[in-house]
This record gives structure tokens, sequence and C-alpha cells, in this order.
């Protein structure tokens, strides 16, 4: 995707008035915290605008360090230093400690509630033991989309061979094809076909339509990357101390607060209703240090969930170019737009051409699109808004690290090819008949499917 100038309207911030051309890259923004044109912030008013820009400012200085550093190092530097990563594994350890303790804690209180025959109680502890392990240990889920080993599909097992050696690492044995647009790699408990958890890629059939092979490696690249460098491990451990904390202090207040708001509904004449506010001002206050502790600790691992992207990132880059996974991004990002806003218009082509191929109807509506639309499609995939709350690189920011860390562009050895072929099982060259299994997983609720 061809890099377009931003218009000229954008040259001055609407919040502030400075003046706000395109930075090297073709990108607007202002250091208010304006992030372009369209920006939400636009619309907003009084307080909402005030906190918003601040968190903007926040992002926005952490961002900028962040691209500096990689701009001036030519390299994606690794944020796992031993003593982060122990300060990290001191607050998980904490938060899982905490948690324990409420679950231990909860254990007892139900145990009491069985022995006095207080059946209200059990019925209440039972649901918060049970919320507080799947806090910990999450539930069983199944798999949207055909798991398999590699060596069913002979064209991706190659690639991801490929692949695999250019980054460093085994290729995986296992993939996942899913129905949606987005890739991902995953240590994913094969039930039946292996007692240990195995490394798994899942690809996203739809997307596939939309890159060609180059750029597919690119964004596999990517997946083996994270798992190169054990990011998938970190990302487990910590990110789940970090949304169970989350989970619990969110569960805490919507208890209270449907409580409040239910008894105000029923009572709004009796005083009644001022204890459930009591309570909701005491849960809020009782759950300070949990919110506390869950903002120090996503603060900083902020900084290693952001540096395990731009590492992923640098490593695809280096080994196909940053054109190559720039497209990549850019072809994932503008599927799964389409998959959200004309999944139900393509649907209907469908019916009326008798194509029960959703994905051979979807390239067919990316081919009849003007080339003149394509393009700036693909640039409405490049906006993003800084924001404390996320975990990952807005996009507009990895595509500045990509095209910072200065990698040569490979030379291309041959004509490139449509990606959608490399999902041909064994033995055949067309994708018809897996690409009717994902049809029917994408319309009919997600039942799994196994080869």
């Amino acid at each position: 995707m061809e890099r377009d100038q931003p218009p000229a309207e954008a040259s001055r911030c609407p919040i502030c008035g400075r003046p706000t051309p395109a930075d090297q890259f073709g990108f607007v923004e202002c250091a208010c915290g304006w992030g372009g044109p369209g920006d939400p912030v636009e619309s907003a008013r009084g307080l909402s605008r005030r906190f918003t820009l601040l968190d903007r400012r926040l992002a926005t200085r952490i961002a900028r360090r962040e691209l500096a550093r990689i701009a001036r190092a030519k390299r994606a530097e690794s944020a796992s230093s031993l003593l982060y990563i122990a300060l990290l594994s001191a607050l998980s350890a904490l938060i899982y400690l905490v948690i324990g303790a409420l679950l231990v804690g909860s254990i007892f209180l139900l145990a009491q509630y069985v022995m006095q025959g207080a059946w209200l109680g059990v019925a209440l502890f039972s649901m918060i033991v049970l919320y507080l392990l799947w806090t910990l240990f999450g539930l069983p889920s199944r798999v949207h989309g055909i798991v398999a080993p590699s060596s069913a599909y002979p064209q991706l097992a190659a690639t991801l061979g490929e692949v695999a050696s250019q980054v460093g690492v085994k290729p995986p044995k296992w993939v996942i094809l899913h129905p949606g647009a987005g890739f991902y790699i995953t240590r994913r408990m094969l039930w039946g076909r292996a007692l240990t958890p195995r490394v798994a890629v899942g690809v996203g059939a739809a997307s596939l339509g939309q890159m060609n092979d180059r750029e597919l490696r690119a964004v596999l690249a990517h997946e083996l990357a994270h798992d190169q460098h054990e990011h998938s491990f970190f990302g487990r451990f910590f990110g789940g101390a970090e949304s169970a904390l989350f989970n619990i202090i969110d569960a805490m207040h919507g208890g209270i607060e449907t409580n409040y708001k239910g008894r105000t509904a029923r009572m709004r004449s009796s005083t009644s209703s001022i204890g459930a506010l009591v309570g909701v001002v005491v849960v809020w206050i009782a759950t300070i240090p949990l919110r506390l502790l869950w903002l120090v600790f996503h603060m900083i691992r902020l900084r290693l969930s952001r540096a395990d992207e731009y590492e992923a990132d640098a490593v695809a880059v280096e080994c196909y170019g940053a054109q190559a996974f720039i497209n990549a991004l850019t072809a994932v990002l503008a599927t799964a737009e389409t998959m959200r806003g004309a999944r139900v218009g393509i649907r209907q082509e469908m019916a009326k051409r008798n194509n029960p191929n959703f994905y051979s109807e979807l390239r067919r509506h990316y081919a009849e699109l003007p080339a003149s639309y394509l393009g700036p499609m693909r640039q409405k995939t490049l906006r993003g808004y800084r924001t404390l709350e996320d975990s990952h690189p807005i996009t507009p920011d990895r595509v500045r690290a990509a095209l910072a860390l200065g990698a040569p562009e490979p030379p291309a050895t041959q004509p490139a090819a449509p990606a959608y072929g490399v999902i041909a099982p064994a033995g055949s060259a067309d994708t018809e008949t897996i690409e009717l299994q994902l049809t029917r997983l994408l319309f009919d609720g997600g039942r799994k499917r196994r080869r």
C-alpha cells in the first residue's frame, strides 16, 4: 500500500490551532493529543475532552520515546531485562496471592454456610468461588476453526517452513484455519492429539484473498517471532494476572451498582435506597487498593507488551521488507472492516449467484471495487488514537516503526502470487472444499470442526 499525503485541511489542529504538518511518514497529529482529521475528541466537550486529551498526551509521549529509540537504534529493543521481568513477576505473584486469598476466604465462608444450612449464602458463595476460579483459570473454549496438522495443507506447510527458517524457529506442526481475518500464534492443548501443549498458528482465511505470498510470509514471520522470543509465555502469565484482577474489580462494581440501580428503580420514594448508595460508596473505597495495584501493574506492563509487538514487527520487516509487512497489516485490517460492514451484503450476493462459498464471493467483491477506492480503503485502516489503556501500539505507530528500521527491501525473485491457494488440502489444488467448511463455520454459530 502506497502512503498518501494527508489532506490540506489537516494542516492546522482544530483543538489548539497550532500548525500540524504531516510527519516524514505522512501522518498528521498534534502534541495536544489530537490525532488527525475525524478524531472523536473534536466533538467531545467539558471534562470528557480534558481527560481524553490528558490521556492522549501521556500516551503520545510514551509512543514518541519508543519510536525515537527504534529510529536511533535501527532495531526494536526487547524490554525483557532481568530486573524488569523480576518486578513484573513480583507484582503478578502479589495479584495471584490476592486472588488466591479471596478464593480461600470464599471457600471457607461457603463451608460455614453449608454447615449452618444457610442455602442462600451457599448459592451466593458458590457463584463467587466459581467466578474466582474462572478469573484464574478460565473456561475450556471451543476452537472456532479447523484444527489440523500443517502437513494437511502442503503449500501452507512449505510456506511456514520457509518463514520459520528465516526467523530461526522450528516450524509449527499445527495450524488453525479460522473464518475471520486475523492471524495469531498460541500454545493450545489439542485434546485427543497430544498430552502437552503445542504451538499452533491461527490463519485468517478471509485475509488470504487480499494479500500475496510475500505479504503472507511477512505476517507469519511476525507471529513466529512472538514464539521465538517467548512472548506468548510472558503474555499468558502477566496478562492473566492483569485481566483476572480487572475482572474481579469490575464484578464487584457491577454487582453493587446493579443492586443500587434496581433498588432505586423500585423504591424511589424510600429511604432504603440510601443503604444501597452507601454500599456503592463503600465498595468503591474498598476496591481503591485493588484499582491502584491494577493501574500500577498495567502501566509497568505496557512497556513489555508494546516492545513485544515492535520486536515481532521488526523480525517481519527484516525478513521480508517494510512494504510487504505494511501491506499485510493493512490487508488484515481492511478485511476485518469489510467483514464487519459488508458481510451481510456479500451473503446476499451469494444467494443471488447461488454461490455457497463466502470467500470466493469476498474475492469477487474486492475485484469489482473501483481501483480508486482500494487505496483510500487501505488508508483508512492506518488510523488510531493513542490511549494508556491500550497494550499494543496503534497501527500508525507500527507503520512508523517499520519504516524507521531502514531495512532494505528484499529483491523479488519471482512475481507475487495470490496467497489464498496455500490452504488447498493435500491431494488437491483447489481451496473450494476448505472454504465451504469455513463458510459454514462463519455462519452456523461457530461449531468446532476438526480434521
